[in-house]
């Protein structure tokens, strides 16, 4: 599955849940800051699944966890030819949209995304 077609499935608002719940809701966000972060994030998951095609497929996307954390995911490309991993900020989001995904965990499409989009939200 691509991202795109990862971004078509998935609505915000489970992506959001997910995202709040894991990362917003000990920062004791007023009611009206929660409203304006999803107002702001819904915004840029329409410009996400609105890029024009992506030209790069030498690289896929990995969602994995290093060994021995239990808590942490590691979202960031793989390159295939040379083997390597590489952050999001080394290329531009509209090249990371139609690039397939590889999940190394066991977890929801919804989970995935919100995982995803928090790594590419601080590049968009």
């Amino acid at each position: 599955m691509t991202l795109r077609e990862l971004a078509k499935k998935v609505r915000f608002k489970s992506m959001f849940n997910y995202l709040y719940k894991n990362f917003y809701k000990d920062e004791a966000l007023t009611a009206n800051q929660v409203t304006e972060l999803s107002i702001e994030l819904n915004r840029i998951y329409k410009k996400l699944r609105q890029l024009p095609k992506g030209d790069i497929d030498t690289y896929k996307i990995y969602v994995t966890q290093p060994v021995g954390a239990d808590t942490i995911i590691d979202v960031c490309l793989f390159e295939e030819g040379r083997d390597e991993l590489v952050t999001f900020s080394e290329l531009p989001i509209e090249s990371i949209i139609d690039l397939e995904i590889f999940r190394a965990l066991k977890m929801t499409d919804g989970e995935c995304m919100a995982y995803i989009f928090r790594q590419m939200q601080k590049n968009i």
